[in-house]
């Protein structure tokens, strides 16, 4: 896999800490963006943005409540997309639950981008967004996050499963979400990296589109 011609990379579960310097997981030819979890093992996460765009953190949505997620903004020359990296562990309490639901509403009303893309993985096996379903009930965590993405005009783009784990059945548990259903094409699943039982996913993303020009003549009858 060339990560080279990849202009956004996104790895959750880095597993990374205080003793991995940042050159230890650096890739040349990007920006790299790293949380690491604080006070125990596990999580992590790192973003890699292209150097040929300019992109920064987004600290306003950095200081969310919500444990791990990453969020920058990309100047991509006709805007501004904010990209976020997310990452809801499966033992994730109720509060923070509900703290990852305020933060999907403030990365989809931020006024300063054009376009938002929301990836990572969320743990939600019960959700089917192929079906629109969430087999867990209307009280679930669950359904909260779905009716939540439904609630703010999110378009996810996963729907095969994500995770092969032996004895268990496939589960799709990485989405990518964005403001846009016709911004994201051409997603495949990939082999994964290492040990990982997760697939790598792989897309494109339209930042822009030429504007059709009509050159047929019209008459106001």
């Amino acid at each position: 896999m060339r990560f080279c011609d990849s202009d956004i990379i996104g790895v959750v579960e880095t597993h990374a800490s205080d003793v991995i310097n940042d050159a230890d997981i650096s890739l040349d030819g990007f920006n790299m963006y790293r949380l690491d979890r604080k006070g125990k093992a596990g999580g992590g996460l790192a973003l890699y943005i292209n150097r040929k765009w300019k992109s920064c953190l987004c600290h306003e949505l950095m200081n969310s409540d919500f444990s791990e997620s990453l969020w920058c903004t990309i100047s991509t020359g006709y805007g501004q997309l904010l990209v976020g990296l997310c990452y809801r562990s499966p033992s994730s309490d109720a509060n923070n639950n509900m703290n990852l639901l305020n933060l999907l509403e403030l990365a989809a009303k931020y006024q300063h981008c054009t376009n938002v893309m929301i990836m990572g993985d969320f743990n939600y096996p019960s959700i089917d967004f192929c079906s629109h379903s969430v087999s867990s009930g209307l009280a679930s965590d669950a359904f909260q996050f779905f009716d939540k993405c439904q609630e703010l005009c999110l378009f996810q783009h996963v729907y095969e499963p994500t995770q092969f784990r032996d004895g268990q059945l496939p589960s799709c548990l990485d989405y990518v979400f964005t403001d846009e259903d016709n911004l994201v094409h051409d997603l495949q699943y990939r082999t994964p990296v290492g040990k990982s039982d997760h697939v790598v996913l792989t897309w494109n993303i339209t930042v822009h589109a030429e504007e059709l020009k009509c050159c047929f003549k019209k008459y106001n009858y």
